[in-house]
C-alpha cells in the first residue's frame, strides 16, 4: 500500500493511495484512488478525482465531458 499527498503555493495539490490487488495471480494489478487539483489559465480551480486499475483511467470533474450511456 502507498499514500502520496502534496500541495504547493500557488494552489496545486495531489493526493492519491494505492494497492496491489489479485496478489499471486495472474491479473496482478495495482489499484490507485485520488484526485488533483490546479488553477486554470482563467483563474478557476479545476479538481479531478479519479480511480486508476485493471479497467484503466477513469477520471471525474464537473469541468470534464461525461460519455453517453452505451
Amino acid at each position: 500500500d502507498f499514500i502520496i499527498s502534496w500541495e504547493t503555493s500557488d494552489g496545486q495539490s495531489a493526493q492519491a493511495a494505492g494497492q496491489l490487488t489479485n496478489i499471486g495471480s495472474e491479473n496482478e494489478a495495482i489499484s490507485v484512488t485520488g484526485s488533483y487539483r490546479f488553477v486554470g489559465d482563467d483563474g478557476v480551480t479545476y479538481e479531478v478525482t479519479y480511480i486508476a486499475d485493471e479497467n484503466g483511467f477513469q477520471p471525474q470533474g464537473a469541468h470534464l465531458p461525461v460519455a453517453p450511456e452505451a
